[in-house]
């Protein structure tokens, strides 16, 4: 995979963690998996790309993870622990989409985050099929990880009877 495209969300989820949660993480060996597994426990952060690629950045943060950031980022205290930890998701994906937007090189590219509640990530085919590069990391709240599946869009020339009418 492109590192112009993975560098700009490591940049982003390090800077998520360090600067918003107080949390210094370390980023470990990424490895190459064919689909993403169920979330159980784990609380997902999607940012869907778009544009002249297309696909997703996850980040799985175990619950207990998850909860210490909803405490820090101050979620609200009318939702029970499930409601404010998948919050806490919605808010990360939210920031590293800022982030990334900001530090990408690739103007091209778009990125809008998808909510814990819209389910269109699990049912994606690219979930459950897609070369996935999963990035573990590790902070003082415990370990999480990024997950990034990002192909690039393959421009279908026009039919023949179209292109002569635009040539």
């Amino acid at each position: 995979m492109n590192t112009a495209i993975v560098r700009p969300f490591m940049v982003s989820t390090r800077r998520v963690f360090e600067k918003m949660l107080d949390c210094p993480c370390r980023v470990g060996k990424p490895s190459v998996s064919r689909g993403l597994g169920s979330s159980d426990e784990t609380v997902r952060a999607v940012v869907e790309v778009s544009g002249s690629h297309q696909g997703y950045m996850v980040l799985n943060i175990p619950g207990t993870v998850a909860s210490v950031a909803a405490s820090m980022l101050g979620a609200p205290e009318e939702m029970d622990p499930a409601d404010q930890n998948l919050w806490a998701g919605d808010l990360i994906a939210r920031l590293v989409k800022t982030l990334v937007r900001k530090n990408s090189h690739t103007p091209e590219m778009k990125f809008a985050e998808v909510s814990n509640a819209d389910g269109s990530f699990e049912s994606s085919a690219l979930r459950k099929q897609g070369a996935w590069l999963e990035v573990p990391m590790v902070g003082r709240f415990g370990k999480f990880s990024f997950a990034l599946c990002v192909k690039p869009v393959q421009m279908i020339p026009p039919p023949p009877d179209k292109a002569a009418m635009v040539g």
